[in-house]
């Protein structure tokens, strides 16, 4: 709770000092503003402005006028929505398109959810209320909760020309939940929405992995109360509003758990990556045989099918056991997978591996760990060619480790935002990214730790750090506009903030 407060407190004065060092306000007006939330607006994954809910007035003990502050990708602050709305609202995420911005909002005393779409002039086009109704499942959003660093979405997403979708997660009771898939039409000013038959005693999660012009393609989970737990690609289409396809796999040997979908820019082809089983059940709490690769059409064929075993064609350079674990590093978490030239993918993963601890007892004598980071590269035919680590101080992800399965708390350590991989940021053609890590080693009294750089120009890496801080400087960074990093720094004279290009 105390992180969550300092995460919040930060981002604030964050971005009251953007809109400060834009000249838009003067110093009263920045001394007096109250900003209620912030946060990226989205589109297609890519940070492409900001936006800022400020408190204008306290017109009753329930009604605030708010302004809904828009920022482009620079930081100009480009126009304002004045609304009146109850004081527990809050924006939870925001996306756009060529012609509108959307806001997914929430009331955190009522549980009453509301999206609101504006044109270009500011001005409101279409809105959207879903109240809470006792009985029917309460709505939850990730927004800032487990994720310090957001540069992604995790509800709402542009879909179409002039359309939204919001995947939301529908508790109805303990071990119960499903999920929906809202669409709203800002052009048609319609709704439209596909819930997953609730079942008792099964939870229904769905994530949203990627787009294309037609298809909208989620990985949906579904878990059971005595811990069955199956995951699978499932497609919508933008276009009819329905469920196109379920991934199947029965003429396959294994069972791929998508942890990335990537379409082929200029085909039909849909690219699923992820680690494989042999089995569907219990993939959170089993270790996997290595990474798969699908190429699938957009109906859900399986076109191609490729395995690469961790203890066979991972190995190379690094050697694994057949349950995918590698000498000094422990299991691999699989964070991102990037695009790169000549059909090119690499994916970006941190060790982690059960360790002794020394502050034990009798009954917890271990702790996990996350150790270095690893970058994969492989070719166009999904074989490995290259694998590069990355050393770094080992840090601890969970303590309390004696009686916990390793790959749960993997997952849980990922979701609570624990290892050391932060973010990646790619240029707009896709032929140059950056990756950001941290290191907390201390090169000297002064200097704690730093902010380590992975750059790829399309040929070869080349590393960079900037130190956490420095001279009594703290420094942070966050996700910016494609191919930059968002610099704040702080010391005892105020704070300061940069744009810098690193991709």
């Amino acid at each position: 709770m105390i992180r969550k407060i300092l995460i919040s407190l930060f981002c604030t004065m964050m971005f009251v000092t953007m809109v400060y060092a834009q000249k838009r306000l003067n110093l009263g007006d920045v001394s007096n503003i109250r900003v209620a939330n912030s946060g990226n607006i989205m589109r297609n994954k890519k940070i492409t402005g900001y936006f800022l809910l400020v408190i204008k007035d306290q017109l009753s003990k329930d009604t605030i006028r708010y302004s809904l502050q828009i920022l482009d990708e620079n930081m100009h602050k480009v126009r304002e929505y004045e609304y009146l709305d109850a004081k527990d609202v809050y924006v939870c995420e925001a996306a756009s398109n060529d012609s509108t911005t959307a806001f997914l909002l929430s009331n955190s005393h009522t549980g009453d959810m509301e999206l609101k779409i504006l044109d270009a002039d500011g001005q409101l086009k279409f809105s959207y209320k879903r109240p809470y109704v006792k009985g029917q499942g309460k709505p939850n959003i990730y927004y800032s909760a487990y994720h310090d660093i957001r540069d992604a979405n995790h509800s709402l997403f542009d879909a179409g020309t002039h359309g939204y979708m919001a995947i939301l997660d529908v508790r109805h009771r303990i071990h119960t939940a499903v999920f929906e898939v809202n669409y709203f039409d800002a052009a048609k000013k319609k709704h439209w929405k596909y819930t997953q038959p609730k079942e008792a005693h099964k939870e229904w999660v769905a994530e949203f992995m990627a787009k294309t012009d037609n298809l909208m393609l989620l990985e949906v989970t579904r878990s059971r109360k005595n811990n069955k737990c199956t995951s699978s690609l499932t497609a919508f289409s933008i276009e009819s509003k329905k469920k196109v396809f379920e991934l199947k796999e029965k003429k396959e040997a294994y069972h791929l758990v998508p942890s990335f979908v990537m379409p082929k820019p200029g085909t039909d082809t849909i690219t699923v990556a992820g680690e494989y089983f042999k089995g569907a059940n219990k993939v959170r709490g089993r270790a996997s045989k290595g990474i798969g690769f699908y190429d699938i059409d957009s109906k859900g064929n399986i076109l191609t099918s490729t395995y690469n075993a961790w203890n066979k064609e991972l190995s190379g350079t690094l050697t694994a056991n057949k349950k995918g674990k590698y000498q000094g590093l422990g299991y691999l978490y699989l964070h991102n997978m990037i695009p790169g030239p000549d059909g090119k993918l690499f994916v970006v993963g941190e060790g982690y591996k059960r360790v002794l601890s020394s502050q034990g007892v009798m009954f917890n004598n271990t702790k996990l760990i996350s150790t270095n980071l690893v970058m994969l590269e492989f070719d166009g035919k999904y074989h490995l060619k290259r694998t590069n680590v990355y050393e770094k101080q080992r840090i601890t992800l969970r303590d309390m480790a004696d009686f916990r399965n390793i790959h749960k708390m993997g997952y849980a350590s990922k979701r609570y935002n624990s290892f050391d991989y932060k973010l990646t940021t790619i240029t707009e053609d896709y032929k140059n990214f950056s990756i950001c890590y941290t290191d907390m080693r201390r090169v000297s009294k002064k200097e704690r730790g730093a902010y380590h750089i992975i750059r790829y120009n399309g040929l070869k890496f080349r590393n960079d750090d900037l130190p956490i801080q420095k001279d009594k400087t703290n420094i942070s960074i966050y996700p910016a506009k494609a191919g930059n990093l968002l610099i704040f720094e702080t010391n005892e004279k105020g704070s300061s903030m940069r744009m810098e290009k690193v991709s």
